[in-house]
């Protein structure tokens, strides 16, 4: 009994079309990435437009450094130093628990290795990267 094992494993199996394919994808990809992009810079320029008038109203130390948010109060407070923390202890807590899986996964790929690793470089690696870092989000938030 003669088994064949094929290493390469596409949807397309014809070159030619697979290249078009390919193409396609990469166009896509690069007007997401454009606009993506453009939202960003669009959001920080409207930040700065119109915080800026905000900050020099308040006070840069009185936003950054006071503890206290309570915009509707009598005496109106806008302090974000426990937003700016818990931003840090979160991204950072969320960064420690990513090692794990990136060493797995980095274990694996080296085990494994050739070309049954494409799955794990291409589609599990960012599935279980966003997996956990929503994961961390979400018992942050508390909800």
């Amino acid at each position: 009994m003669d088994i064949h094992i094929n290493n390469s494993f596409s949807i397309i199996e014809d070159k030619k079309s697979k290249a078009v394919v390919e193409e396609v994808m990469k166009i896509i990809f690069l007007v997401c990435a454009f606009f993506a992009v453009l939202a960003v810079f669009s959001i920080t320029i409207y930040m700065i437009l119109n915080g800026t008038p905000a900050i020099f109203k308040i006070g840069l130390k009185e936003i950054l450094f006071d503890t206290q948010w309570a915009p509707t109060a009598a005496e109106p407070r806008y302090g974000i130093l426990y937003v700016i923390l818990t931003s840090i202890i979160g991204t950072a807590f969320a960064v420690c628990c990513l090692i794990r899986w990136q060493m797995f996964l980095t274990i694996w790929k080296v085990v494994v290795g050739g070309e049954r690793c494409s799955f794990c470089s291409w589609y599990l690696q960012p599935c279980l990267l966003y997996w956990e870092s929503a994961r961390i989000f979400w018992l942050w938030s508390g909800k």
